[in-house]
């Protein structure tokens, strides 16, 4: 009875670990970046989104000329949030072999993902050129934006509406 009791304390406080998920490389880390398809220059934006343990910066650019220095933010993230962000990356298929695939896709949204996860590097530098890798770019996008607090887009959204009524 001792021994069963024993179990289910520990079954009831295995979830209650404050370390990180066990699924979750420790060395998780890498950068997204974001180009917003093909827009007129008040509309258009890219964005780079690199985290590691701790945190994630984002970089926004404004417009098409790359000399505009870029808008960036630094912002805490939680060890549940990037395991979440993890798992969201792997089960889209993202944590695969590099695709380097260009094929079939012109004016769209495009990306580029680099991560480290278990001592492996993955990547896919061309994201968005294709319809088999338009879904994964969405995928990755999204995951992205869900790492951050809304606000922190909330902001570059304002800033690129009203750096475009300038423009």
């Amino acid at each position: 009875m001792r021994a069963l009791l024993i179990a289910l304390v520990l079954v009831l406080t295995a979830g209650c670990s404050s370390g990180p998920p066990s699924d979750l490389p420790e060395d998780f880390a890498g950068t997204f970046t974001y180009t917003k398809g093909s827009v007129p220059p008040k509309y258009h934006y890219e964005w780079t989104l690199t985290f590691t343990a701790t945190d994630a910066t984002v970089a926004w650019r404004p417009g098409y000329d790359d000399k505009t220095p870029p808008w960036t933010t630094t912002t805490p993230i939680t060890a549940e949030a990037r395991a979440t962000f993890y798992r969201t990356l792997r089960d889209a298929g993202a944590l695969q072999a590099t695709s380097t695939n260009r094929d079939g896709g012109v004016g769209g949204s495009t990306g580029s993902l680099s991560v480290i996860a278990d001592g492996e590097t993955y990547g896919s530098p061309h994201l968005g050129t294709n319809r088999d890798n338009h879904d994964l770019l969405e995928a990755i996008h999204d995951a992205s934006v869900n790492l951050l607090p809304a606000t922190v887009w909330d902001e570059f959204e304002q800033r690129q509406k009203h750096w475009g009524a300038g423009s």
